[in-house]
């Protein structure tokens, strides 16, 4: 959009990239340091800890069919149908004055915009699963943490488990901030390899290749109207996802605010053998149910806000 601005409009032209070797370079640094043994530590403490519990966007059904197949009714991870990628994406606008609701109600309580999203997500999941209170939700982190990343073009991004164990009769505030405690030393650790942590998941609890204990990953970008160059404001222009065909994971969620009002979009992509539109509105319908609840009814428990959903 800088760049449109100067040659349209003849606004100033944007500074230059940083270097993408630098940023690479201070990748290959990573490996055998400090931060890396940090990262490690963290997640093999994750990994000490007992099995996770599968807990599926649709409802136990996948997993209840899995523990017939393999004759092992203890069964706690799934693995979601995937044949040949082909997918699709679907999107859902929240209008400005409920998507500002959301964004106050982080403010007043000093919380992330996305852990109130992934509050609700998570209480919907633990609703469709009998109450499950051991919910793992695959979240991405963009890796851009410093200027350098940030400006240097390409894209960084790890994506690693979000596991969270809360009670039912613990609070909507109390579910919140343990979201925010545990996605706040997520991202502290996020540098650890993806592709390295669920090898390491794998062996540590003993499951097959494709096991998960995750249906859905989910990433936030916060980008809103105060967070635009000053000139563009002015300038009306939207953006909208299109599907390839083709979706690399089984599901996902991507919440971003709109560049020309500042409403929430929620993009859902999907492998056509793992979810139908009518599961995902479904899903979505329940999840803004919880979400809106939740935000007016904060001192409720968990399992207060599910029998009102």
């Amino acid at each position: 959009m800088d760049l449109y601005c100067h040659l349209m409009y003849g606004l100033p032209h944007p500074p230059p990239l940083t270097s993408y070797i630098e940023s690479v370079k201070k990748d290959l640094e990573y490996p055998g340091s400090k931060k890396a043994k940090r990262d490690e530590e963290y997640w093999h403490a994750k990994l000490q800890m007992p099995e996770p519990m599968f807990t599926d966007f649709t409802g136990p059904g996948r997993m209840i069919q899995l523990r017939k197949k393999l004759n092992r009714p203890d069964l706690r991870w799934c693995q979601l149908p995937s044949k040949d990628g082909s997918g699709a994406t679907i999107t859902y606008d929240l209008d400005v004055d409920s998507t500002n609701k959301i964004i106050q109600f982080a403010e007043e309580h000093d919380i992330p915009t996305s852990v109130v999203i992934l509050h609700a997500i998570r209480t919907v999941l633990s609703k469709f699963n009998n109450n499950e209170k051991d919910i793992t939700i695959r979240n991405f982190v963009s890796r851009r943490s410093t200027l350098l990343n940030k400006k240097c073009g390409g894209v960084r991004m790890h994506c690693l488990p979000l596991r969270t164990i809360i009670e039912p009769t613990a609070t909507v505030l109390e579910s919140m901030n343990i979201i925010n405690k545990e996605q706040q030393e997520m991202f502290l650790h996020a540098d650890y390899s993806t592709m390295k942590f669920y090898y390491e998941q794998m062996l540590a609890y003993n499951t097959e290749p494709g096991a998960e204990y995750h249906s859905i990953s989910f990433t936030y970008q916060p980008a809103t109207r105060k967070s635009l160059v000053p000139y563009l404001k002015d300038i009306p222009y939207k953006s909208r996802w299109y599907s390839s065909g083709k979706q690399p994971q089984p599901f996902y969620i991507t919440a971003m605010h709109r560049p020309g009002d500042g409403g929430l979009t929620f993009y859902f992509g999907y492998q056509k053998d793992s979810a139908t539109p009518e599961e995902i509105e479904f899903l979505y319908y329940f999840t803004g149910r919880v979400l809106f609840r939740s935000i007016e009814n904060p001192d409720k428990t968990i399992e207060e806000i599910i029998k009102m959903t």
